[in-house]
């Protein structure tokens, strides 16, 4: 059904501080870095996925484990909002406002996107994105409270040409997520481990600003 290569983390927390973002040089606003360092540098990093590359835009909210440092809210994108309670929500641009982003007590936020689910966890046919042709993709994905899942496609080799948003889209509907959020994709999109890359990177892959990282709890 689906010609081309991907791979998926399936991911269970008790905790959600379990789910972390890990920036460039361990700060806000640094020189890009490579998503093995940045893993490497989280204390009981796990695996780890691109973020949504926020250094390139100023769209907003940035808010990353429970920090706010950008409030703007972008009215052009989908932003995805994961809360403190453990749901991952994605608002449709234009639609996010900050009495709700307030109320939903978030602790991650994304601006990039589009969502690629509506909200019965069906796919999908229309996009907000200027990126839908065929291209490698990474992807979080959420299944309920503590079941999340990042999600990577290869792409522009023989093997594997990478998807279109509509075919991105239902393959998160068929892999069962309830909620679904596009990040950074292209030569961007890396899904690494401790051991190295999961998924085939493009040309390797490329440094980047940010990484979410499923990671083990630091010992009392």
């Amino acid at each position: 059904m689906f010609e081309n290569d991907y791979s998926i983390a399936d991911i269970y927390v008790q905790d959600i501080a379990c789910i972390t973002t890990a920036f460039s040089g361990d700060k806000y606003i640094h020189s890009a870095e490579r998503l093995e360092t940045m893993l490497g540098n989280c204390e009981g990093g796990i695996v780890a996925i691109n973020g949504d590359y926020y250094v390139l835009h100023d769209y907003g909210p940035v808010i990353r484990n429970g920090v706010v440092y950008g409030e703007n809210i972008t009215r052009d994108l989908d932003v995805c909002v994961l809360s403190m309670n453990g749901e991952l929500i994605t608002y449709s641009y234009g639609r996010l406002k900050k009495e709700i982003l307030a109320a939903a007590n978030p602790y991650q936020t994304w601006a990039f996107g589009p969502s690629l689910l509506d909200d019965a966890g069906n796919a999908k046919t229309e996009f907000r994105s200027s990126v839908q042709g065929t291209n490698p993709r990474s992807v979080i994905g959420y299944y309920e409270p503590g079941h999340y899942a990042f999600l990577a496609v290869d792409g522009r080799s023989e093997v594997s040409k990478g998807m279109t948003m509509q075919e991105l889209s239902q393959l998160c509907e068929f892999l069962g997520f309830t909620c679904a959020y596009n990040l950074d994709g292209g030569r961007s999109s890396v899904l690494q481990s401790k051991s190295g890359p999961i998924n085939l990177p493009y040309a390797g892959g490329r440094p980047s600003s940010d990484s979410i990282v499923v990671r083990e709890l630091p010992a009392d």
